[in-house]
């Protein structure tokens, strides 16, 4: 009970930090759409080290719909944020 009470609050956290900075949400047309593929991969480039930052947002604002989500990044981010990646 305590934990999805704080889920439900790092999501409401989450989603509000998104919508600040100008990132809609998904749509539940997009998560249905998700949700139908047993597995997907989705490369993209990235253009700043925030991305990594705006995927942990985007998870934690959908903690049930992106439960699968998984990210690869290069090894020498580790040296700077290894002990917060191994926790996620």
């Amino acid at each position: 009970m305590i934990s999805r009470l704080i889920l439900y609050l790092i999501g409401g956290l989450a989603r509000s930090l998104l919508f600040l900075i100008g990132w809609k949400p998904f749509s539940d047309k997009s998560i249905r759409r998700l949700s139908q593929h047993k597995r997907a991969i989705l490369v993209f480039s990235h253009t700043s080290y925030f991305d990594f930052m705006f995927m942990v947002l985007l998870r934690a604002a959908h903690p049930y719909s992106l439960y699968n989500l998984v990210t690869l990044v290069k090894p020498q981010v580790f040296k700077y944020f290894g002990w917060i990646l191994r926790l996620l």
